[in-house]
């Protein structure tokens, strides 16, 4: 597996090489139903992550330290959507789809709402920094 000193770019990045384990194993099967998903995870969850920092190589896929709480919530808010979108995948195609769907699509406001949160936050911060 390639170290991040070997990353030229964060858009090099992909799931299918950069992603932690479950997500490795499982972006060929979803990928084109969840395609928006590594969208999101290039631009928010890789910069919340050891990914961009080449001395914490052997810890590349944990939260980097130092970073607050909303930021692992929507790390885990991300990863628990991803898991449940995969879940509900292998269930439609055994047939067993009803109730796992329900639980994917319960799941997938948290991220967005989150990284909302996140930034109007921010923002107001920055506002009443800069006034």
């Amino acid at each position: 597996m390639a170290s991040q000193v070997d990353f030229l770019s964060l858009d090099e990045l992909c799931l299918l090489h950069h992603g932690d384990a479950i997500e490795r194993f499982y972006w060929p099967k979803v990928a084109s139903s969840l395609s928006e998903y590594e969208v999101f995870w290039k631009r928010f969850i890789v910069l919340l992550t050891n990914r961009i920092d080449p001395l914490e190589y052997k810890e590349w896929i944990m939260l980097r330290k130092g970073l607050g709480e909303e930021y692992e919530s929507l790390l885990m808010a991300n990863y628990t959507t991803f898991y449940h979108c995969v879940v509900a995948h292998e269930q439609i195609e055994i047939g067993r789809a009803h109730s796992i769907t329900r639980n994917c699509s319960s799941s997938l406001p948290t991220p967005v709402s989150k990284v909302t949160r996140l930034f109007r936050r921010k923002l107001e911060h920055c506002c009443v920094a800069g006034a």
